[in-house]
């Protein structure tokens, strides 16, 4: 059965560079449950880029801490580890075992970035072997006793491929979704993260690119206010990609006021609209 599952997800996937998004029916672990009840759901975050891994995650116990320090070490030698633990009692059984073979299954890859939760793994690669770097995520995902949906994006990274240009590819087509903010502040809602995320993943992979972040509002309210406002919420993205390794320098940031809406300010859904942030990256030269 487990194989039959693995070649049904290569078969679906294996297309390079498009996004793998299925649910994945529960695999079987020793003594695991058949499924999982979570009081509120673990989130768990790795990246490595710039030389520095970075880990942020809820963790079930001292042992699972132990586990995923030994497993950073094992596969990201050389690297500098930044950890950040969250202990987390209710944890499902599987989750030290997911999160830690989820470290060794993105370990062969170029700025690799993931993200597993109660119901969703998102994974984010370069790698010479896109097929064979699947099918490790794969594999962990199958081994899994819930079903997840999942979103995997390997692109190809091979010798015969040139860097820049599959970067300038995917500049093209990059369209970053809705980064939210409180009313009238700087400060952004967590619905924002998943978003940042694709952001910071295409910014190690493409680590030469420079990246404009444009702020703008809505017409209410003083139009100097809504361009201090649209500048402010611009940095406050800046800030957090800063905050997450890149590099400021690599930064351009601007904010339009309420100076080019893309939908009618009299209505309240048309000024949602306008409410926005846009991202983009270009090389310099």
């Amino acid at each position: 059965m487990a194989r039959r599952l693995h070649r049904a997800l290569l078969a679906t996937a294996l297309v390079v560079g498009t996004v793998w998004s299925l649910p994945v029916q529960p695999g079987s672990i020793p003594g695991g449950p058949a499924t999982a009840s979570i009081i509120a759901s673990p989130t768990f975050e790795i990246s490595a880029r710039h030389n520095v891994v970075r880990l942020a995650g809820h963790t079930s116990s001292r042992r699972h801490e132990a586990l995923l320090r030994q497993a950073v070490a094992r596969h990201f030698a050389g690297m500098q580890h930044v950890f950040v633990f969250r202990p987390f009692g209710p944890a499902p059984d599987w989750w030290s075992r997911a999160t830690t073979d989820l470290i060794g299954a993105i370990a062969g890859m170029r700025a690799p970035s993931a993200r597993l939760d109660g119901g969703t793994v998102v994974v984010r690669a370069l790698a010479g072997q896109p097929e064979t770097a699947l099918y490790g995520v794969a594999s962990v995902v199958a081994s899994l006793p819930v079903a997840l949906e999942t979103d995997i994006r390997i692109l190809d990274a091979g010798p015969d491929i040139e860097i820049r240009s599959l970067c300038t590819q995917q500049f093209e087509t990059f369209r970053n979704g809705p980064v939210n903010f409180h009313e009238s502040g700087t400060q952004m809602r967590p619905s924002a993260r998943p978003e940042l995320q694709r952001v910071l993943a295409l910014a190690g992979a493409c680590r030469s690119a420079m990246i404009t972040i444009k702020g703008h509002t809505d017409s209410s309210g003083d139009e100097a206010w809504n361009r201090r406002l649209s500048v402010e919420r611009a940095r406050a993205v800046g800030d957090w990609l800063i905050a997450h390794g890149v590099e400021p320098g690599r930064l351009v940031l601007t904010g339009r006021g309420s100076s080019e809406p893309i939908a009618d300010n009299a209505t309240r859904y048309g000024r949602s609209l306008n409410r926005r942030i846009e991202i983009s990256f270009a090389y310099g030269d």
